[in-house]
């Protein structure tokens, strides 16, 4: 079992940038093309990002980063559709996206300030 686990994290973090290419897709196809609000999904997508912050040790700047592609995506819907259901879920990705750089940080913070 742990050598499975062990080959699944080597072949993620040797094709790093086609994970975070498809993560950006869910994430743009939810925006753009889903009619479905689901807790489920967008927690499910929160737990996956999670895991792939301690899987790739992903720094606070990396998911204000990815806040800021979503940023863009909330005001070109915006500029194009006005208020509307995908600015709406854009608005939504943005607030989860922010809190969870908002949290890294701190995390960062107090792990940094116990190591003095």
């Amino acid at each position: 079992m742990k050598k499975n686990l062990k080959s699944w994290l080597s072949i993620l973090q040797q094709n790093k940038q086609a994970v975070f290419t498809a993560f950006s897709l869910i994430i743009l196809g939810d925006i753009l093309f889903s009619t479905i609000h689901s807790d489920a999904f967008i927690f499910g997508v929160i737990v996956v990002y999670i895991l792939l912050i301690k899987v790739f040790t992903l720094k606070s700047k990396t998911t204000f980063s990815f806040c800021f592609f979503i940023l863009g995506l909330l005001f070109i819907s915006l500029v194009f559709t006005g208020t509307s259901e995908h600015t709406e879920k854009a608005a939504v990705w943005l607030y989860f996206f922010m809190g969870m750089g908002i949290i890294q940080e701190v995390v960062i913070k107090v792990k940094y300030n116990r190591n003095k």
